[in-house]
């Protein structure tokens, strides 16, 4: 790794500057495990890795100021190059002759391999200006464009300019503003602009080729069919507008912060699937977009006089953010897919937020058999269909709503429900000092945000297979359904044949959506500074001790172990356990 730093004054108020850096990364592994501990095949392995970092930045800019400072510009252009690579290989023998011999003969070749695992390739090159000029700091305004080409542009696409404007406004320095002797400071500011962040390959630009069968006893290279090259591939662009304002009061007792923001993310990269007939899979395009609004609030308050032996600071700031989607592939309207590992079912549809949860509506749980609504078609009971197989409902289910009344559940009769994204986060700081003493408390809140309790879910899973060997944990603290007549929340988790059918306790179902607002008290620190006259006698200029609890306490109308852990679509993410309370005693010495 090298760094190289330059700069230069070549003329009053003109200056130079260069930084360089190149960074080599490699990571080198070999391992081999013996036949008696790998089912009697011995195998060999070797990965060895090798990154390089290059970026180059240079820039020229100017400095000065007219008439006693009434005046101010500062203006700069520069040049960036960035070049990363990255390549991976690995080798893997196995079934070698013995634990001796590791090769390169003596393998079983079938289940062998070596090659390239991963490549990666990226260039980028970017150059602009900036220009800012304020009149006796009162009024400012700051200009700047720059120009990006990245080897991930579409050769089609041609290079992406990036504009940014602010205005500011200081009108506590107005000579009209002189005489108010309450307001220490006061400003209002706005801003737009405009910036791309690179996504995707150099393989979806320009497809890529592999390795294929051989022919005539020669290897050969062949086009790989899994993404269809698209020249036109564009980088994730964001615009932003922001207004805000701010203000100090009473001799630094009250700050004030407001803004407001509207952020729209355009050219977001989605993957779609295409018509066998192309000869490819799947087309890397930019045909996502959403959209973000929100207010954003800070307060400081220092009630207590100056003179006051207590410092009390406490400062608060909260956030209102609200996301639609704008723009899906293809010009359609909505899109149902399925997301993570579990193959959650989502929806998204313009207008709503990004993702929207796919749930069954669940309205109770039939207390008898007779409760089970009866198709007048047929006279058949409400049911299920699975692998061809028909299932009737019965007491102890779940009443689902059947949406389009033909008296069959199914993906048909899911509902969009809910926000798993917070709607108002926020935090509280409290500071007090008192002489040698400090306390400090942080909180911090979450509100109007939907999650879904599989914590509960996992609960009566445990018990959908007795042949199984789970852990059974206690359910006796919850109201499901056990004979016939029981008016319950859960169904019955015991019905083992009918259990796989129907699906009582599928996660993605109204039944499991709660409330997941809370106000936790994050963290409280007890702190003392000794003396210094004192420490001063043993060459030590301070000492503090401390005493902090951290994850102190939440408050919440959620049932499950922690509203804070949860996953982006709104799923409980604990694994059943809430955060640990941490103690924590120490001492910072200083000589």
């Amino acid at each position: 790794m090298s760094n190289l730093d330059i700069r230069w004054e070549i003329f009053p108020k003109i200056r130079l500057s260069s930084n360089e850096s190149y960074t080599v990364t490699s990571a080198v592994s070999d391992n081999f495990r013996p036949a008696f501990v790998n089912s009697g095949l011995g195998e060999a392995s070797s990965f060895n890795s090798r990154a390089y970092n290059l970026y180059s930045r240079n820039m020229i800019s100017y400095d000065n100021s007219f008439n006693d400072e009434t005046h101010n510009i500062n203006f700069y252009a520069f040049n960036e190059i960035t070049k990363n690579t990255y390549r991976a290989n690995n080798l893997m023998t196995m079934g070698t002759a013995n634990d001796d011999i590791e090769g390169p003969y003596g393998n079983n070749a079938y289940q062998s391999y070596n090659g390239t695992s991963s490549y990666t390739d990226y260039r980028g090159l970017a150059y602009g200006a900036s220009f800012s000029y304020n009149y006796m700091k009162k009024y400012m305004l700051d200009l700047s464009i720059r120009t990006d080409g990245t080897s991930t542009n579409g050769p089609n696409s041609g290079w992406t300019k990036n504009p940014t404007v602010g205005l500011r406004w200081n009108f506590y320095k107005e000579n009209w503003m002189k005489g108010i002797s309450w307001l220490d400071y006061g400003s209002f500011r706005f801003s737009w602009g405009k910036n791309i962040i690179p996504t995707g390959t150099i393989f979806d630009v320009y497809g890529k080729y592999s390795q294929g069968d051989g022919y005539n006893n020669e290897n050969s290279i062949v086009n790989s069919w899994g993404s269809i090259p698209n020249p036109n591939f564009l980088p994730q662009t964001t615009s932003m507008f922001n207004w805000g304002t701010e203000a100090g009061f009473l001799q630094g007792r009250i700050d004030f912060v407001y803004e407001f923001y509207y952020k729209t993310v355009t050219n977001q990269i989605s993957v779609q699937n295409i018509a066998d007939i192309n000869g490819f899979g799947s087309l890397s395009s930019n045909d996502l977009a959403n959209a973000d609004w929100g207010h954003e609030l800070t307060l400081s308050f220092r009630p207590l006089n100056p003179k006051s032996p207590v410092k009390w600071t406490l400062s608060t700031n909260a956030s209102y953010v609200k996301d639609i989607l704008t723009q899906l592939p293809n010009g359609q309207r909505q899109l149902i897919g399925e997301v993570g590992d579990d193959n959650l079912p989502v929806l998204q549809r313009l207008g709503r937020n990004v993702f929207t949860n796919l749930l069954f509506n669940t309205k109770g749980v039939y207390a008898t058999d007779a409760d089970v609504p009866i198709n007048p078609a047929d006279g058949k009971p409400m049911r299920v269909v699975k692998n061809g197989v028909v299932t009737f409902f019965q007491a102890g289910d779940p009443i689902w709503a059947d949406l389009n009344g033909d008296y069959i559940i199914d993906d048909n009769d899911r509902v969009a429900v809910g926000n798993p994204r917070p709607l108002i986060t926020g935090g509280i700081t409290n500071f007090l000092q008192y002489k040698n003493f400090s306390l400090n408390i942080n909180m911090s809140f979450t509100l109007l945000r939907d999650i879904i309790n599989t914590s509960v879910a996992e609960k009566f899973d445990y018990f959908a297979d007795p042949t199984e060997m789970n852990v059974l944990v206690p359910i006796a603290e919850y109201d499901f359904w056990q004979k016939p007549g029981d008016n319950s929340k859960y169904p019955n988790p015991f019905n083992f044949i009918h259990y796989d059918a129907i699906d009582p306790f599928r996660v993605n179902q109204t039944m499991y959506m709660e409330d997941g607002s809370y106000v936790k008290i994050n963290n409280i620190t007890l702190g003392y500074n000794l003396n210094r006259d004192w420490t001063k006698k043993w060459g030590v200029t301070s000492c503090r001790l401390y005493l902090t609890a951290a994850n102190v306490a939440t408050f919440s109308h959620y049932s499950g172990p922690n509203p804070e852990n949860v996953t982006d679509l709104g799923y409980d993410n604990s694994n059943g356990y809430p955060n640990r309370r941490n103690f924590t005693f120490g001492l910072n010495v200083q000589f």
